[in-house]
């Protein structure tokens, strides 16, 4: 029976007059901080427990937190119940659960309070970057990026940035500021090769295959822009030109006799580039250098005249790196052979351009000026032809008779065959000469384009590069 306020009030007052009640606070005191010590100390061994099994460590109630601190009991025996027959009821209107054989309905259905815990590491988390890894970070992207310089500028990119440094305003003249930036830049490089090898090869590649590409960017550009203007736009038609009044090579056995005959000569041309290279650096190539100069060469031949100037330039660049790493005992590298590829791309289309346009400017005749004209070209690389084929040349210029009408043959094999040479892409066989084409099956029409010249002018230029960025590798 729970006390009465005027009993308590009266109990108070006898304490108070016997001077108990302070002793009364004092002990409740001592007993609230003995449960508070206890139930913490209850709590730190619950959470490490929860924090190492991952198990809810919540409840929704005052009972709960009792059960989760109490200590665990041991399980209660098993009671052992007589099954009663029963007989299934079908669920429908006013249907209710059977109750136990304990006479207690069915334990209710309990839900699992979420945890308060720290959340799992799962799929997508990353733990927060630390110094170190961000210092590593910075490192790999200073390799990629000093790599990519250098394969830009072919090995170029130290001097250039150490010759922007210089030229800024600083201690000292520029010369001493030039040496020591380059200096730092060189012992950068070598840092980043010994510790970062594959970011700078990486960075390296890319540049250089950059380079590469670059041209065939430039080239479009630029036909683009001459588009606008008509007068640009006929003459660019004209250089560019790739339609011949009849093909150089005609059936397989031409074809396998001119690509022997241009790799033969590539070859010699790349050998004489790699002579010039050793001449102007003043070094003595291995006999290994020569012979991967020639193949090299061989090979920018043949991918030029099929190619074009620019792809077989690149082609016979990387070719040339390679077989020079072969042939002197070294495994070949891939940077020599991107920025090789590279070298020759960019020397092959800038000389092939150089020399296409150029030749294109000339004058169709000479209408009796002195100077070169495309008619004395065609004629030039006519007899040159019939010379690499080896029928030789009858310099006797003679005229034909068609008909009613006449010819003037450009010139004669020494077999006799009738050659008629023709060069750019305006040229047309006159009517005496269709002709005599129908007439002699040995009738030969030689037609050079402009693209030609600029496949002649590139091969020597694109040698002479090869052997520069070899011996670029070897300093």
């Amino acid at each position: 029976m729970r006390p009465s306020a005027g009993a308590f009030n009266q109990s108070a007052r006898g304490m108070v007059m016997s001077g108990s009640l302070d002793r009364y606070y004092r002990r409740k005191t001592a007993d609230i901080e003995e449960a508070r010590r206890r139930l913490e100390d209850q709590g730190r061994a619950l959470w490490n427990q929860a924090t190492r099994s991952g198990q809810a460590a919540v409840g929704d109630s005052l009972t709960a937190l009792r059960k989760l601190t109490a200590p665990e009991a041991p399980p209660a025996p098993r009671r052992q119940t007589v099954a009663q027959p029963q007989t299934t009821k079908m669920m429908g209107r006013g249907y209710a659960p059977a109750i136990g054989a304990s006479g207690s309905a069915p334990p209710k259905r309990q839900t699992a309070v979420p945890a308060l815990a720290t959340k799992p590491k799962g799929r997508g988390y990353a733990p927060p970057p630390t110094p170190e890894a961000i210092r590593l970070a910075d490192e790999r992207a200073a390799a990629t990026f000093h790599g990519f310089s250098d394969g830009v500028t072919f090995g170029a990119g130290d001097q250039l940035s150490a010759l922007a440094h210089a030229g800024l305003p600083g201690d000292g003249h520029w010369s001493e500021r030039y040496h020591e930036q380059k200096a730092v830049l060189k012992a950068q490089d070598a840092y980043d090769q010994a510790h970062h090898p594959m970011m700078r090869t990486t960075g390296q590649v890319a540049g250089a295959l950059v380079t590469a590409v670059t041209p065939f960017g430039l080239e479009a550009g630029a036909l683009r822009a001459a588009s606008y203007f008509p007068k640009a736009a006929r003459f660019v038609k004209g250089a560019t030109a790739t339609q011949r009044i009849t093909p150089l090579a005609r059936g397989l056995g031409d074809h396998a006799r001119w690509s022997a005959i241009a790799a033969g000569a590539g070859g010699g041309m790349g050998v004489a580039g790699q002579g010039a290279s050793d001449w102007a650096s003043g070094r003595r190539s291995s006999l290994g250098s020569y012979g991967a100069a020639a193949v090299g060469g061989g090979v920018d031949s043949l991918g030029t005249v099929y190619l074009g100037p620019a792809r077989g330039g690149a082609l016979g660049g990387a070719v040339s790196a390679a077989a020079d790493d072969a042939f002197n005992g070294r495994m070949p590298s891939l940077v020599r052979v991107s920025e090789g590829a590279a070298a020759g791309s960019v020397m092959g289309k800038g000389m092939g351009a150089l020399g296409t346009f150029r030749v294109h400017a000339l004058p169709a005749r000479n209408n009796g000026s002195k100077g070169l004209h495309k008619g004395a070209v065609g004629e030039s690389l006519s007899k040159a032809r019939s010379w690499l084929e080896g029928e030789g040349v009858n310099p006797n210029r003679q005229i034909v008779r068609v008909g009613n009408r006449y010819t003037v043959l450009d010139h004669r094999t020494l077999s006799g065959k009738p050659v008629e040479a023709k060069f750019g892409y305006a040229a047309r066989l006159s009517t005496p000469q269709k002709m005599l084409r129908a007439k002699e099956e040995d009738y030969r029409v030689d037609h050079f384009l402009p693209e030609d010249i600029g496949k002649l002018l590139s091969l020597p230029f694109t040698s002479f590069g090869a052997g520069l960025e070899e011996e670029r590798w070897r300093r």
